[in-house]
């Protein structure tokens, strides 16, 4: 499927949360004019019986029963809570761990967007954790949103993270939402010097180096979205990234938190180190994860 044509995906285990998570799912695809795709994972039910081979036949016939079922309870679920028609969406179901099926689907299709659904209030499964680590695609994590108006785009300012925030520029655009874009400056380690007494304490920073380095941030966030037309807020806060980002969604009443993210090579995770993955698990807000390259 060429990438102009990659469709928007939810996964869905008929849970409360997955109905938020197609809803989303709807309004995104809509949105943006892409192919809404459903899907489900059914767990792995066939078993090898080399002393009974006759059995298989038996089990094969079970679980193409079995999907056929599921296919028709994904069917009414995209009916009943997109309000679309028959053949206005896709369903697929797959077979094998949720995790592991969700990432190969990600590799195997032109997705645009995988979309999870997360209890509010509950952080993230494990399902909705391992696909955000290992997904190839960018994940929007779906909750119920409380205030809508205000998207909050956050970035390290490195270069590979330009597409974290070009997603959060089109995402107010389109809904009609105030943008703030933030960077977190975590305070350098201050040097160690010696007291008259002998023993170490940390040298203060004064308010001039504290100023200068936030002007410094915000110069750099000016040049990275010279680019894009629209009202935006920027700032540059000092303090631990997570934290001033939670603090700041909470403060505006963000119907959107954007970050970006490498995904899991090696050691490599997200954003700041685990920024990225605190600020998922904690916010009350849906998450956009965007995919990163380098």
């Amino acid at each position: 499927m060429p990438e102009s044509n990659a469709a928007v995906w939810v996964a869905s285990d008929f849970s409360s949360a997955s109905d938020e998570a197609v809803r989303q799912a709807d309004a995104w695809a809509t949105r943006i004019g892409r192919p809404l795709v459903a899907c489900h994972v059914l767990p792995e039910l066939l078993r090898v019986n080399p002393l009974f081979p006759e059995r298989a036949q038996a089990q094969q016939e079970s679980l193409d029963a079995l999907r056929e079922h599921v296919l028709a309870k994904l069917e009414r679920q995209m009916l009943t809570v997109t309000r679309r028609q028959p053949g206005e969406f896709q369903t697929v179901v797959e077979v094998g761990q949720a995790p592991s099926a969700l990432v190969r689907l990600a590799e195997r299709e032109a997705m645009h967007l995988l979309v999870i659904g997360a209890e509010a209030g509950h952080g993230l499964g494990s399902t909705a954790r391992r696909v955000m680590h290992y997904a190839p695609v960018s994940v929007l994590v779906a909750r119920p949103v409380a205030h809508p108006g205000h998207v909050l785009a956050a970035t390290d300012l490195s270069d590979p993270a330009v597409p974290a925030v070009e997603a959060g520029v089109l995402e107010a655009r389109v809904r009609g939402a105030r943008l703030t874009v933030l960077h977190c400056l975590e305070m350098p380690v201050p040097p160690l010097v010696d007291t008259a007494m002998g023993f170490p304490a940390w040298a203060s920073y004064t308010e001039r180096e504290l100023q200068g380095w936030r002007e410094s941030g915000r110069q750099r966030l000016e040049a990275m979205v010279a680019g894009h037309a629209g009202v935006m807020d920027l700032r540059c806060e000092l303090g631990e990234a997570s934290q001033v980002i939670l603090e700041t969604a909470v403060a505006e009443r963000s119907e959107l938190v954007v970050v970006g993210s490498h995904g899991h090579s090696g050691i490599r995770r997200v954003l700041l180190g685990s920024v990225a993955e605190r600020v998922v698990e904690e916010v009350q807000a849906p998450v956009l994860v965007v995919r990163l390259k380098g």
